[in-house]
């Protein structure tokens, strides 16, 4: 990690970028950085802890995608989609995508691919399997629950993380259930079609901190999915 808790993932998909962002690290971040639709989202939250992660993640956001754009922090203007997917306003080619998970957060950036990211910090699930059975598909449900219990919290949190990227990807987040397409559990490759998409999915992972981080980019009207478990 740098000075501010920001730090370059190794290459996971040609022509994307991805950033790991320690939102525990101490920093003096101000709130009038963010606009009024962020800053309404921020008053909301109920916790000092929760505010000052989330002005973390933004703030990061922002810095990274004024470099890209030669601009202030201040002055990135954001759009949303019809699902609410954020996208710069303008015509910048910049696409983007950020997910936080307790203390960390990742950004993906690409000039060329819509991108979609998620990260789940590496934990205990205890409704693990209920959760699998409403929100996968069966043979997703029957794999994780094939495994031993102690095994069966870190392939639940995989193939959602996957499943949250691909959403991500394509701009309907849980406006599309789960559960209306496979991505698997292990970390083989698979291709997954969805739609006039076909995605190339992957596993790997970060172990510190510890988390499950998957990332999906559009190739051509095709999309790919690498989901990382265990990274250096």
């Amino acid at each position: 990690m740098t000075s501010d808790g920001l730090r370059a993932l190794p290459p996971m998909l040609d022509e994307v970028e991805c950033w790991l962002a320690d939102l525990d690290t101490p920093a003096a971040d101000d709130v009038s950085i963010l606009d009024a639709h962020e800053q309404e989202r921020f008053s909301r939250l109920r916790s000092d802890q929760h505010r000052q992660r989330y002005l973390r993640a933004h703030v990061q956001l922002r810095r990274l995608l004024a470099q890209r754009c030669g601009c202030a922090p201040r002055q990135v203007a954001f759009t949303v989609g019809l699902h609410g997917k954020p996208a710069l306003a303008g015509a910048s080619p910049v696409r983007f995508s950020l997910s936080h998970s307790a203390g960390l957060a990742v950004i993906a950036l690409s000039d060329t691919r819509t991108v979609g990211i998620d990260i789940e910090q590496s934990r205990f699930v205890p409704e693990a399997m209920a959760l699998a059975n409403r929100w996968f598909q069966p043979e997703e449900a029957i794999a994780i629950a094939s495994l031993p219990e102690a095994q069966r919290s870190a392939s639940f949190l995989t193939c959602w993380t996957r499943k949250e990227a691909v959403l991500k990807t394509i701009g309907t987040g849980l406006t599309r259930s789960p559960a209306s397409f496979f991505v698997g559990t292990t970390v083989a490759p698979h291709r997954v079609p969805l739609e006039s998409m076909l995605m190339d999915l992957r596993s790997v992972e970060l172990n510190l901190p510890a988390a499950v981080l998957s990332i999906a980019a559009t190739i051509d009207g095709d999309a790919t999915i690498a989901a990382r478990h265990r990274a250096p």
